[in-house]
């Protein structure tokens, strides 16, 4: 390994851990334990006044006391879930035998990956797509053909800047000639932007593409003498299914009281008479209709695993459909029509859709006619497995230039 001069000093004071060894690199960073004190004597308080609305909840058991509750309930676990992460969350980068190992884990693992060095492209800071305080997070990003690894946010800046320069020394600086950084032809610098469009675009050649995908696709080729399909199924996130569960609960708890007072449903208590019934009625509409859509983007989250993306050439037909339970959406272009495939990027951006399997895959393949016209995007792609079935269609359908 080639050890390059570091342009950046060591911070003296490190909130991460990093080991270095003349073929290995480790880095640890843990989340910010300064909110953890205060969460602590909140939840000390919060547990003494769900306790009493246990028991209330069994001394008086009814639809009422149970929606009252509710919110206090999914209060104290989201609280108790964030403080055990920043208690003894650790995120773990390893860099050796030419790959990269990233655990998340806080008591148990949270999340293991494996990149190998040949897919990496850059070591690079990044920006969070959430906001805190109105503000983006600033954090480190490996980013190569599979989809990025995002890690290490709330770091000083020097600190950022250097644990990425010395990432960027034992990857990119090893001696041996067959692991190389991964040959991108198509970098967001290299991409000429296309006219009032968000994305950055490129035409694709089939010397761009790839014989094969990257390590962490997810995609499933089939291919028969007059066709071919890629096909994706969806897959269950649990962040999104406990942030978008927490949401609902705790909103939806509460607008159920008040709905419960308005039907007369609560103990111990009368229903508003006249004026005051229909000020309450149509005051909960707009509160109601926001709960249904966070009632929906829960249960987007719950179907994901059943849905699926699917991509093919069929008698000389190309064909995009993305299919849930009871309702699908599908598009066919005729070959004939299509001239070129673009490779497209765009900044990555938090989606909540049901048509959304992971917002950090920012490519897309166009399919553009003669005369420069979309005809049909397949988007929600990692880099690699955008080069890689434009390799396979350029493969099998011969009349496109590439």
């Amino acid at each position: 390994m080639t050890n390059s001069q570091s342009t950046i000093s060591k911070p003296a004071k490190m909130a991460s851990v990093v080991h270095r060894s003349e073929d290995a690199l480790l880095v640890q960073t843990r989340p910010s334990k300064s909110p953890a004190v205060f969460l602590l004597i909140w939840l000390i308080g919060w547990t003494v006044g769900c306790v009493f609305l246990v028991s209330l909840v069994i001394s008086e058991p009814s639809l009422g006391t149970f929606c009252f509750a509710t919110p206090f309930f999914v209060s104290w676990l989201a609280v108790a879930g964030f403080l055990v992460w920043l208690l003894f969350g650790r995120e773990s980068i390893l860099v050796q035998n030419d790959e990269v190992l990233f655990r998340r884990t806080a008591i148990i693992e949270l999340k293991t990956r494996h990149i190998p060095i040949a897919e990496i492209s850059a070591v690079k800071s990044c920006r969070s797509t959430h906001t805190e305080n109105d503000e983006h997070l600033d954090g480190i990003e490996i980013a190569g053909l599979g989809k990025p690894l995002k890690f290490g946010f709330r770091l000083s800046d020097h600190e950022r800047l250097w644990i990425i320069q010395e990432l960027s020394d034992v990857i990119f600086g090893h001696d041996d000639s067959t692991v190389q950084p991964a040959a991108l032809p198509t970098e967001p610098a290299q991409f000429p932007s296309k006219p009032n469009s968000a994305f950055s675009s490129k035409r694709l050649t089939l010397a761009d593409t790839l014989d094969h995908p990257p390590s962490d696709s997810t995609w499933n080729m089939t291919q028969l003498p007059n066709e071919v399909t890629f096909q994706r199924h969806g897959t269950l996130s649990i962040a999104a299914f406990l942030g978008t569960g927490f949401i609902c609960l705790f909103w939806n708890g509460i607008v159920s009281v008040f709905v419960l007072v308005l039907c007369g449903l609560m103990p111990n208590d009368n229903p508003p008479q006249g004026g005051e019934w229909w000020g309450l009625f149509f005051f909960l509409i707009p509160f109601e209709v926001i709960g249904l859509g966070m009632l929906f983007a829960w249960l987007t989250t719950v179907l994901a695993p059943f849905g699926k993306t699917t991509l093919g050439i069929k008698d000389q037909t190309v064909i995009r459909q993305k299919q849930w339970p009871f309702f699908q959406i599908s598009k066919n272009v005729n070959c004939l029509e299509v001239g070129e495939l673009h490779l497209r990027q765009k900044e990555s951006k938090p989606q909540t859709s049901l048509t959304s399997i992971n917002s950090e895959q920012t490519f897309e393949l166009s399919f553009v006619s003669a005369d420069q016209q979309d005809l049909l995007t397949f988007d929600n792609l990692s880099q690699g497995d955008a080069l890689w079935i434009a390799g396979q269609l350029f493969e099998f359908e011969n009349t496109w230039t590439r």
